[in-house]
């Protein structure tokens, strides 16, 4: 049964508070009391922290005054010049700040390219000129140098003044080399350049000279529309001839050219032409299915229906009248003829080759790096021509 403690005598309620509830409302209030005064601990670090904070913010630096860099102009095109002509450009620095502008130098793009700065500090208000100056007796064409300028700005550490320009030729050629490609072993190849000067008023060749053996040149003035195209002052045009016999395959050739001025004193320049190319060998085949190298492609084929493909071989030698030595082919069903294409004309180097795969050829694969056939032929000495054949043959279905 339960009893309600208001209740039960003075006494006994007494008692039981401090038997079974007195405890508990100890206990809370200790709770309340170490609560309270973590707060007021809490409290005090707080403050504490605010004060030091505060003293911390007293004993930061104030910053001082700081020079200002202000540059209108960075970059100049300094035009068309001579070779040999030293560029220089001006460029101006004005302190805005409050504080002197320390310059240094930080280097340039090439060693043809140089800056002076000022000896002193440019002062609060003032300005002052940086030099730059470029040189190049070897190079010739468009440039674009720069040089780089150190500052105590704290916002314009680095500032990069450019100048640009064209520097005139001296001597050159153009086309600065001629690409042929396929040329007849038999026959003489003509081609044309011009050598010419944007800086010389007036010259003549003193000399000319090829790596060619039995190349020619014939040697006139450069017509004004040339010239005016070149931007040049003077020239000569060249016309160059390559003789027959060259050798079959890539060749790479030049001519070099001497200059010598009218001035007083003189200037000497050389340029060199470039001539490379390649010459036919001496027998050549041609045809529809003939592909790269010395192959000729038959495709896929029906073993019962067989192939017959011409082609055209064509002989440059001396001479050109084909003897048939030998014929040899792989397999052995693979049929090659060779016949004139004019009969009554040998001396034309122009003949019919016909291969032949018959209806009855078994079923084979001859693609990749197997060989498929080859002929022999003397021209004059011994000349041995060899080809491949592709195909593969597949049994009736």
């Amino acid at each position: 049964m339960t009893r309600r403690l208001d209740l039960l005598p003075f006494r006994y309620r007494a008692k039981q508070l401090r038997t079974g509830l007195a405890r508990p409302c100890f206990i809370v209030a200790a709770m309340l009391l170490v609560a309270s005064a973590g707060g007021c601990s809490s409290q005090e670090n707080v403050n504490r922290a605010a004060v030091v904070a505060a003293d911390d913010q007293d004993n930061v630096p104030t910053p001082g005054p700081t020079p200002i860099a202000v540059v209108d102009e960075m970059e100049a095109d300094l035009g068309t010049l001579d070779p040999s002509e030293e560029l220089v450009k001006l460029f101006t620095i004005r302190n805005e700040g409050e504080a002197p502008l320390e310059l240094q130098r930080g280097g340039t793009s090439c060693t043809c390219t140089m800056s002076v700065l000022p000896d002193e500090p440019i002062r609060p208000g003032e300005a002052a000129t940086v030099r730059v100056s470029t040189k190049s007796e070897d190079k010739e064409g468009s440039f674009s140098h720069t040089a780089t300028v150190l500052t105590n700005d704290p916002e314009n550490p680095r500032l990069v003044f450019r100048v640009r320009g064209e520097f005139r030729t001296l001597i050159a050629f153009d086309p600065p080399k001629t690409i042929l490609s396929s040329l007849d072993r038999d026959k003489s190849t003509a081609i044309e350049a011009v050598v010419y000067s944007q800086v010389f008023r007036d010259f003549e060749l003193e000399s000319i000279s090829s790596t060619l053996d039995g190349l020619v040149w014939d040697v006139s003035p450069a017509i004004e529309p040339v010239l005016k195209g070149l931007k040049a002052r003077c020239g000569y045009q060249l016309r160059l001839t390559l003789p027959p016999g060259l050798q079959p395959g890539h060749f790479l050739e030049s001519l070099t050219v001497r200059a010598r001025s009218a001035d007083d004193p003189p200037k000497v320049s050389e340029a060199t032409h470039t001539i490379l190319g390649s010459v036919l060998p001496c027998v050549t085949m041609t045809g529809k299915k003939f592909g790269v190298g010395q192959t000729f492609n038959l495709g896929p084929l029906r073993c019962w229906e067989g192939a017959k493909e011409r082609f055209t071989l064509t002989v440059r030698d001396d001479h050109r009248s084909l003897e048939i030595k030998s014929i040899e082919v792989t397999p052995d069903f693979l049929q090659v003829e060779v016949v004139p294409m004019l009969p009554d004309k040998p001396a034309s180097g122009l003949y019919w080759v016909t291969v032949v795969i018959p209806k009855d050829a078994p079923p084979s694969n001859y693609v990749g790096s197997r060989k498929g056939g080859s002929s022999g032929a003397s021209v004059g000495s011994i000349l041995t021509a060899e080809y491949r054949c592709l195909f593969s043959c597949c049994r009736r279905a």
